[in-house]
């Protein structure tokens, strides 16, 4: 599980790809919404924290991405402290709930 959308999605009113592919920040949030959703199989879940996973940095960081929000369809705008906020706050609430489960 993995979420790809692109900002143009908003202007075309359909999912767009995203050229490079899944983004931490969007993979966080759809995390996140299974957590809070009690969804029954943390497979999919692991599968995003596994990304996520791949991706921070020796430093502990994430890389900025894509634009992370769209205003009036039109308005890209970028929240830097996102891809910290969320990506810890998916892996904090999966931890939570299954403990110290290693993620294959």
């Amino acid at each position: 599980m993995d979420y790809t959308n692109n900002h143009q999605a908003c202007e075309q009113g359909k999912w767009v790809d995203h050229p490079t592919g899944s983004q931490v920040v969007m993979t966080a949030w759809a995390c996140i919404a299974l957590l809070e959703a009690h969804y029954p199989d943390p497979k999919p879940i692991e599968r995003g924290l596994k990304l996520i996973m791949s991706r921070q940095q020796p430093n502990g960081e994430w890389l900025q991405e894509a634009i992370e929000g769209v205003f009036n369809k039109s308005c890209m705008i970028s929240y830097p402290n996102y891809k910290f906020i969320f990506p810890i706050k998916a892996l904090g609430m999966f931890a939570k709930k299954y403990g110290d489960v290693e993620i294959q």
